[in-house]
């Protein structure tokens, strides 16, 4: 089975972005898929042998946007340097990355972090 993990959205932001008027801790706030990378390998990559990564996402910085390169090591990305204001952008935006060739496409944020090994979960594969 060949697969697609497709990420979209920021990889690297220091501000919060909630919207909710709920307090929350902000003492943690922001995103860093660097912090979830390790968990990405165990939990989802190392389940599969034949995949491909896509990614779409706004650009941090050039040392920390090679390091997310030389991470996932995408078939195709796309970084820009301006933020878009609709979250729907970045999502069409990797989606347009993704071949058809795939049996499966996972659609991943970059600060998912999984609690059970992609295996666990329920996927027909078959439908």
């Amino acid at each position: 089975m060949k697969v697609a993990f497709c990420y979209r959205g920021e990889y690297y932001r220091t501000q919060f972005r909630h919207r909710s008027k709920e307090k929350f801790d902000r003492s943690n706030t922001g995103s860093n898929f660097f912090n979830n990378f390790d968990n990405h390998l165990d939990y989802i990559f190392s389940k599969f042998r034949d995949y491909d990564v896509f990614l779409h996402t706004y650009s941090y910085n050039d040392s920390f946007d090679q390091k997310l390169l030389n991470a996932l090591k995408p078939k195709k990305y796309i970084i820009e340097k301006q933020k878009h204001k609709a979250i729907a952008h970045s999502i069409i935006e990797s989606s347009k990355l993704v071949d058809t060739q795939y049996d499966f496409i996972f659609n991943l944020r970059y600060d998912t972090l999984f609690l059970k090994e992609i295996s666990e979960l329920k996927i027909d594969y078959d439908l």
